[in-house]
């Protein structure tokens, strides 16, 4: 491991280039995690997980190379990342042993795990009901194999780069949303619809541009 860390340390170019990606994985992951900013699909965020843990010591370690004031914060972040691991996978073990429930034994042991860096769960589409330029106003449907569904949201998404989008989740009964930037897509699927809080939120202007 070290002679490859040497390799690494005297080809500047792949040095920046570990730590680049890295520094990146970690902040978007940190971002989607305490901010509206969504990987899409979901799943998309899996490979991030697997770029932080996976490069955790040889990118700090190259990073304490090049910052000695920070050299403290890069030989703790890696050990906190896979000591906070190992702990949840230690606990889901232990719970297992007490309480298994609906899963098996190892789908229990293994759920940190899974949850980590193989996550199912996706926002779906079900319908667009407004546009205005790139952003659009979706119904959509969180799902995760082999739970089903999971929770369902009317969102404005705002597309930011490709894997990568805003989501502002419509508050219920929230008012101001919509106004005459916006263009109607789906006119039968607000006229028909039976989600009272979509109706509530769109009924002005529902009744000053369809006469609803």
């Amino acid at each position: 491991m070290k002679g490859l860390l040497r390799t690494i340390e005297a080809k500047p170019s792949l040095t920046k280039l570990i730590i680049s990606i890295w520094l990146t994985s970690l902040l978007l992951t940190i971002l989607t995690l305490f901010t509206r900013l969504e990987f899409t699909p979901l799943p998309l965020g899996n490979t991030s997980r697997w770029i932080i843990w996976g490069l955790a010591f040889p990118a700090c370690y190259l990073l304490r190379l090049r910052n000695r004031r920070l050299r403290w914060l890069w030989i703790m972040i890696p050990w906190l990342l896979w000591a906070g691991l190992i702990y949840m996978e230690g606990l889901a073990v232990w719970v297992s042993f007490h309480q298994v429930g609906r899963y098996t034994f190892w789908e229990a042991t293994l759920e940190p795990l899974r949850f980590a860096f193989a996550n199912q769960e996706s926002w779906i589409k079900q319908r667009v009901i407004f546009r205005r330029g790139s952003q659009v106003i979706e119904h959509q449907y969180l799902y995760e194999r082999p739970m089903g569904i999971l929770d369902v949201r009317q969102a404005i998404i705002t597309p930011i780069l490709p894997g990568l989008q805003w989501a502002t989740r419509l508050p219920i009964a929230g008012q101001g949303v919509v106004d005459d930037s916006w263009q109607l897509v789906d006119s039968t699927s607000v006229e028909m619809s039976q989600d009272t809080a979509l109706n509530r939120r769109l009924k002005p202007w529902l009744l000053k541009h369809l006469g609803f």
